[in-house]
Order: structure tokens, then sequence, then C-alpha cells
């Protein structure tokens, strides 16, 4: 059996390899990377804020979830829940999809806590959810406002796909908040209707998991407040990361106003588990989202990102190998408290 899953483990990552390696040939192949603007953009003095807005990113997102886990009274000490978030973000790298790492992040937390492992767990899941849900709003609110207050910032060549992006974000936006008001509803959790789909509709098992983890969270609504303001000022921060980023290739179609909500939609897309840390896919739909807007730089501002990215990630690789056996006490803090 454990031979078995050693070659299964083997032939996934010589897959992921492989659509990475492929989709980098055909994004060099049809000028969608230009090698020598990544170089100029690499040394440019624009990437030195766009690094630090990137490290303000990061401390958010470790706040964000000190505060959940603080909301399930689960006290690690923010000092462990760095070291978690590096290390989470080093196993992106590996892991499909910009949201691998939270897969490592959950072992090692219910590792440490047995008797609160599924509250840590769902701690780690709804961080997620109202992060995808600050991009989905943000997205759609920089939309609206765009084309009911400065529509002369929207090509007349653009109108179609920006209408149409527009209507996804903020169907999906809408989607969000309903399964939110939805599961935060204790009636609602009695009915026939949600109870059959918790356990027999479709996809009721996905489905159950994330009504469960908002549910958990009915009586802590301040805490998500807090956890929803931190994910808009984490937006922010990203969206001065591209923008920062975008100097760098001396991007001059795009206007900040444009990046908060090409950077939301970028980051939804490089999510979805197609290659480790969304490194290659990432790249080609953020070439195809800032061309259908204009500019050329898409792919390139998406690299620089990815740099930043695997900066990060072999610092989390460096606090994994150092101390493997540092996270007993990890264990030991939490268990402590």
């Amino acid at each position: 059996m454990k031979e078995k899953a050693s070659i299964k483990s083997v032939s996934f990552t010589i897959i992921r390899i492989l659509i990475v390696f492929s989709i980098v040939l055909y994004l060099l192949n049809t000028n969608a990377i230009d090698l020598s603007r990544i170089s100029e953009m690499v040394f440019s003095t624009w990437v030195i804020p766009a690094f630090a807005c990137y490290l303000i990113v990061i401390c958010i997102s470790i706040i964000r979830w000190n505060v959940l886990l603080n909301a399930m009274t689960i006290y690690p000490g923010i000092l462990s829940i760095t070291k978690l978030s590096f290390i989470g973000f080093a196993f992106s790298m590996i892991i499909p999809g910009g949201v691998g790492g939270d897969i490592v992040k959950a072992y090692y937390v219910a590792k440490g806590i047995k008797d609160l492992r599924t509250a840590a767990i769902t701690t780690i899941g709804l961080d997620r959810l109202i992060g995808l849900f600050s991009m989905f709003f943000t997205g759609s609110l920089a939309m609206i406002s765009m084309y009911l207050f400065r529509p002369e910032l929207i090509n007349s060549d653009h109108v179609t796909i920006f209408k149409s992006i527009a209507v996804i974000i903020s169907g999906g936006t809408i989607s969000i908040l309903i399964i939110f008001l939805t599961a935060m509803n204790k009636y609602l959790k009695k009915t026939k209707l949600l109870n059959w789909l918790t356990t027999q509709g479709p996809g009721h098992v996905i489905f159950s998991k994330v009504y469960d983890t908002i549910h958990s969270f009915r009586k802590k609504k301040k805490s998500l407040l807090i956890t929803f303001l931190l994910s808009m000022l984490s937006q922010g921060a990203f969206v001065f990361t591209l923008f920062f980023i975008g100097l760098s290739a001396n991007e001059s179609n795009i206007q900040i106003q444009h990046y908060f909500f090409l950077t939301p939609i970028s980051l939804i897309m490089n999510a979805v588990p197609i290659s480790p840390g969304g490194i290659g896919s990432g790249e080609l739909f953020a070439d195809w989202l800032f061309r259908s807007f204009g500019s050329s730089n898409g792919s390139e501002i998406m690299v620089i990102l990815h740099l930043a990215f695997i900066v990060v990630s072999l610092f989390g690789f460096m606090v994994y190998i150092q101390g493997k056996n540092e996270f007993s006490d990890i264990e030991s803090e939490i268990r402590a408290e």
C-alpha cells in the first residue's frame, strides 16, 4: 500500500511539473511572456514598494487567522500562527492552486489540538471563504463604481467583456453572501430543504462542510466582521502590490482604478488548482484578463508576483526544515493555553 501511495505521489508530482512546463512553454512561444522585460522589472525600484505591500498582505492574513482561532477559544500565539502560515505558503508551491498550503496548516493545527480539532480546521476554511468573498466584493464594487461614475475609463472596445465579467463577479458575490446569510440563520438549519442539501443534494459533502463552518460562527459576528474588514484591507494592499509591479513594467494603459477589479479577479483565477501555487496557470489567466483591457503586461506582472511568492515560500521551507521537531513545541504552546 505504501509503495502504491509513493508511486501515485511521484506520478502527481511529474504531472504537475509537466503542466507548469507546458504552460510556460506556450506562453514563451506565443510571446505572452517577455523575459527581457521581466529582468528589467525585477531590478526596477518599483518592486520595493510592491514587495512591501505584499508583506503587508501576509501580515494581515496571519492576524486574520489568529482572530478566527481566538474566537473559537484557541490561543496558539502569534509566533506559532506565523510559523504555520509560512509553512502553508511553502507547501502551496507543491500542492496545485493558491490554497494548497491550507491542507498542511490544517494538519498541524489538528495535530496540536485534539479536543478542538474540528473547530481549528474550520477556521482555515472560513478564513478562505471570507477572503474569497472579499475578492468578489472588491471586484464587483470596483466594476460597478467605474461603470456608474467613471465610464470614460472603459474603452469602447472593452465594454462587452467588462459587462460580462462584472455580471459573473457580482453573481459570485451575491452567491457567497446568500450562503453566509443562510448558514447564519438558526431556523433554516431545521428545514427539510437544508437537511436535504447537506445530506443528499448535489455536492452535499462540500456544501455541508461550508455550511457547518459558517454556522459555528453564528454567535461570533464581531469576529466575522473584524475578519472581513481585515480581508478588505488585505485586498487594498494586494491592489497596490500589482499596481507597483505594473509601474515597474511602465504600464500606461491600465489605471489604478482598473487594478481594483483586475487584482481580485487575477487572484481568484490564480487559485484554480491547475498548477502548484498557480505558477504558469496564473500567468496564462492574467495574460488573457489584462489583454482584455488593453494591456500586454498581465503575464509579466503575475511572474513578478509569483517570484515574491517563491521568496516567501523558500523562507517557509527554511522554517519547516530548521525545526521539524519544533512543531512539537507549537503543539505544546497550544495545549498550554
